[in-house]
């Protein structure tokens, strides 16, 4: 009896077509192939592992120097500098809302 379904195949034709994907699949060649690339992805996987772990030490390695340059350069304003932080901290204190805000701040 033919009796089609949406691909237009037989059930017979449906299943002599599975058999031979089942056959192809498990064959020597197709096996190994497959082991292969579980193998590549295995390998990708680890280096993607491996190169997260050295982006972190390097990351860790250049906050440790940033920390131990900094420690041994005590920072220092000019007189220049403590000028303009002035200046800004004036001009704050000009604008009406920046001021009723942090008033409003420091009375909470």
């Amino acid at each position: 009896a033919k009796v089609k379904g949406k691909t237009g195949h037989t059930e017979e034709a449906k299943a002599k077509i599975s058999q031979k994907l089942r056959e192809h699949h498990s064959s020597p060649r197709m096996v190994e192939k497959r082991a292969a690339r579980e193998a590549e992805a295995e390998r990708l996987k680890e280096e993607k592992k491996r190169l997260k772990a050295e982006k972190k030490a390097e990351k860790e390695r250049l906050k440790a120097e940033a920390k131990a340059k900094a420690a041994e350069t005590p920072y220092v304003r000019t007189d220049e500098h403590k000028a303009k932080i002035a200046n800004t901290i004036r001009e704050r204190w000009k604008d009406p809302v920046w001021r009723e805000k942090t008033l409003a701040k420091m009375k909470a």
